[in-house]
């Protein structure tokens, strides 16, 4: 045996909350306080919605600047662990296995860059083309 259920009533709009913790009906002469509203609007007239022409005009881009550190610490990177091997010989073993760990740290520092790096470039790709699906 099935009986049908009784429809809700319409929902009555709500604003946000009073100071008393209450909520009341939505007011359609809500106002910004201090003046936010027109600071708003008056951000908005100014904002530049498309990229001035000629900002990059010379030197590095920060693409290639990012790439260009990242290129220098693997570098530093690899000469420390050259001379790490060179040494290795000469040292103790609780002074190989520090700077072992050590450079394992710095080695898994790198990675981590690189891997967040990687993250946040396909998160992007990944939203342009979204965006670009959605046009």
């Amino acid at each position: 045996m099935t009986s049908a259920i009784p429809p809700l009533p319409p929902l009555s709009s709500i604003s946000a909350l009073d100071p008393a913790g209450a909520a009341g009906p939505a007011s359609s002469a809500t106002q910004a306080p201090n003046g936010l509203g027109a600071r708003f609007s008056q951000a908005l007239a100014d904002a530049r919605l498309v990229p001035e022409q000629g900002a990059h005009v010379q030197g590095p881009s920060a693409v290639s600047q990012a790439v260009s550190a990242q290129d220098q610490a693997f570098n530093a990177l690899s000469t420390k662990i050259d001379a790490f091997e060179g040494a290795s010989s000469n040292l103790s073993m609780q002074e190989v296995a520090a700077q072992s760990l050590q450079i394992q740290h710095e080695i898994t520092s790198e990675m981590v860059k690189i891997y967040v790096g990687t993250a946040v470039a396909q998160g992007g790709k990944g939203t342009v083309q979204t965006l670009m699906k959605n046009q």
